[in-house]
Parts: C-alpha cells; sequence; structure tokens
C-alpha cells in the first residue's frame, strides 16, 4: 500500500525533484538495489524525469551512479539525451565546488536542445571559447575530474552527436582520447543518412507515466514557463511558441487540457515536431511546417507561411472561436496519426491527419496570453 500510495504521489507531483529527493535520503540509510522495490519505483519515475530539471545538489554520488548505471529492469525511455547526462554530471560536481564553476562550464557546455542547433557562427564562437579558456579549464580539471570519473564511466558517447564530441567534449579533456576514437568509429559504421541514436532506450511519453510540463529551453525568448513548469506568459508583441519536454510516439490515444487563464489576439493550440526540421520558437508556429494548431480565431494552421497568422484566406474553418477561460482539449490518436480538439467541452472531427511520427504538445501566443496544461481528466 506504501509503494502503490508514493507511486501515485510521483506521478502526480508537479516537482520534478521529489524522486531525487526521496532516492538520496534512502540511500543515506540503505545501498542502492533494483531488488528493492522503493529503488524500482524511485527509478521508473527518474529515467521519464529530465535531469536538466534536479537542481544540481539534490542528487548525491550514490544516486547519481544509481540512476545512470546498467539495470537489469528493461528500460523503455531515458528521458535525457546521453550528452544531456554527459552535462549533468559535469554541473553536479561544478556544484560541489561554487556557483562560479557552474556559470564557467554551462558557458562551454550548450543544452542538449542548443548543442543539437548550433549553426556555423555559433560553433565558431564556441571554439574560440574553449581555446581562450584552455588554462583554466585545465586548471579545473584536478579539483573536477575526482569527483566525474566513476560517473563518466556510465555515459555512452557513441549515442552523442559526433560534432558535439568534437566540439563541445573533446576539448574539456574529461574524456580519454580512446573512448572518443571508439564513438566516431562506431558512427562511421552506420548506413548512409542514418544518425546516432540520441537517447539510451527510447525516449517517448506514455499514456501511464505522461507528465506535462513545458520545457525550460524550448520556447521563444519572450514566453516565461511558471508554476513548476505547467503555465507559459508571454511577453512577445509577435507570436512565439513553446513545446513540452517529452516526446510522444508509438500508437497510444493521448489527450491533455490547454486551459487560457489570459486571453491575448490569438492563440494556437496543437503539436509540433522536431526531429529532422531547423525549429525557430520565435516564429508562429501555424505558419511552420512542422507545426499543426488551432487557432482562437476558429481556423486550422499548418505550413501557412509567416505571415498569414492574421489571415482566414484559404484556410480551413473548424470548431468555434475560443478566449479567456475557454478549455481546449487536444485528442492526439498515435496508432490513426490523427489530432482533433474538444472546445470547451465538445468534441470537433479530425483536424490534421498524416502527422509525423513523433510530436510534442505545443501552444502558440504573444502578449498578454497565459496558459496552463494538464491532463485531460474524463467525467465517468
Amino acid at each position: 500500500m506504501i509503494i502503490s500510495f508514493l507511486d501515485n504521489a510521483l506521478k502526480c507531483s508537479a516537482d520534478n525533484c521529489l524522486a531525487a529527493k526521496l532516492l538520496t535520503q534512502a540511500t543515506e540509510f540503505m545501498l542502492p538495489s533494483t531488488d528493492d522495490i522503493l529503488y524500482q519505483t524511485l527509478y521508473k519515475c527518474l529515467i521519464v524525469t529530465p535531469l536538466e530539471t534536479i537542481n544540481f545538489g539534490i542528487l548525491n554520488h550514490e544516486g547519481l551512479q544509481f540512476i545512470l548505471s546498467p539495470k537489469e529492469i528493461e528500460i523503455e525511455e531515458f528521458a535525457s539525451p546521453e550528452y544531456g547526462v554527459f552535462r549533468y554530471i559535469i554541473l553536479w560536481a561544478a556544484n560541489k565546488i561554487s556557483q562560479d564553476v557552474v556559470a564557467y562550464f554551462e558557458s562551454l557546455l550548450p543544452t542538449s536542445d542548443q548543442a543539437e542547433h548550433l549553426d556555423v557562427l555559433q560553433l565558431d564562437r564556441l571554439r574560440r571559447a574553449h581555446e581562450i579558456n584552455h588554462y583554466k579549464s585545465k586548471e579545473l580539471y584536478e579539483s573536477i575530474f575526482p569527483l566525474i570519473s566513476s560517473l563518466l564511466k556510465w555515459v555512452d558517447f557513441k549515442l552523442i552527436h559526433p560534432s558535439i564530441l568534437a566540439n563541445i567534449i573533446e576539448p574539456l579533456d574529461f574524456v580519454s582520447s580512446e573512448t572518443l576514437i571508439d564513438a566516431f568509429r562506431h558512427q562511421t559504421k552506420l548506413p548512409p543518412g542514418v544518425g546516432p541514436k540520441r537517447n539510451r532506450g527510447i525516449i517517448t511519453a506514455k499514456p501511464g507515466n505522461l507528465k506535462l510540463q513545458w520545457d525550460q529551453y524550448a520556447h521563444g525568448p519572450s514566453i516565461f514557463v511558471l508554476e513548476n513548469n505547467t503555465v507559459l506568459k508571454s511577453r512577445s508583441k509577435k507570436s512565439e511558441f513553446a513545446r513540452t519536454t517529452l516526446p510522444i510516439r508509438g500508437n497510444d490515444i493521448y489527450e491533455w487540457d490547454i486551459i487560457i487563464e489570459e486571453d491575448c489576439k490569438y492563440f494556437w493550440i496543437g503539436v509540433c515536431a522536431e526531429r529532422r526540421f531547423e525549429v525557430n520558437y520565435s516564429n508562429w508556429l501555424g505558419g511552420e511546417i512542422y507545426g499543426y494548431t488551432l487557432g482562437s480565431n476558429g481556423s486550422l494552421a499548418h505550413n501557412r507561411g509567416p505571415n498569414n497568422e492574421k489571415s482566414l484566406k484559404n484556410s480551413i474553418i473548424y470548431g468555434t472561436k475560443f478566449g479567456k477561460n475557454s478549455c481546449i482539449t487536444v485528442h492526439l490518436d498515435m496508432g490513426n496519426r490523427t489530432l482533433s480538439f474538444s472546445i470547451n467541452g465538445v468534441k470537433y472531427g479530425d483536424a490534421f491527419t498524416d502527422l509525423p511520427s513523433e510530436v510534442y504538445p505545443a501552444v502558440s501566443l504573444k502578449r498578454p496570453g497565459k496558459v496552463i496544461i494538464s491532463l485531460h481528466k474524463k467525467i465517468i
């Protein structure tokens, strides 16, 4: 009964750090083991929690090692891409030295989303930053390496893109040349056009563990993520968009609610794709090829073009207009690749078909718009 209560509490909690806090406390009293039902419960919660959302000071060494080390438990998903695992280990260790050291390594280690979308100029700036700070990195090596050496062996560098390995990880000198050469050699053997996997297991949301939270790094510059990552607030004059943390794939049905707390001239609600696209969060989502949205003006928008947000010309009218205090329920059927919506409890037909195989819940808004995301609760 206690474990069942704990499992439900972890799934319902908006505090991403709760399982990490409990894991750290548990390791102070007994050795971590996947044979123990308490540790199993905490582990299954933590592997679907992006590491970047867990404060660096919460996990102790034993807890972090328990999360990263191989398990006999079958892993269906691991929420952090492998580069994100490496980045977290470095910043976790830096946090034990000082906040200045954390800030220093943050400047050399972009987030996972940023690292995967660096353009030529950004890569050049990053290389120069490594060159300028080479001697400082060497000085910090002696302080950092003893903290991370036993953790780095659990990072699978074969899952990290060669560009990230060469431009971000290699200049730090934390990883041996042999390990990096093995990773490069592995990736040269992949078939043409096939890149390395980003994650151990399969990163994906599932109906049973779906935690709907806005991604702290995947949103326009004038969008703010608030209240345990469940609320978005815009201060932008033009429409920007934001997405959630975990992608959705597979064949299940997913439903969630978007509640409009503060209205703006145009709201757009739906899903977005990212894989194989160069995403720009500063743009209106409905104008992009990777956006599938329903607007508050009662029209659908997908790949409509960046300057056609206000125009209803050639647009498909769907449902009815909505605004402040409206509740929009999104119905995503991944088995049939369809997307439909309910507006204030009234469900309409399919809005989009032939969706990509991987999507994220997303919204597009401008100031003073404010929305809340939550799982849809069916009334029985």
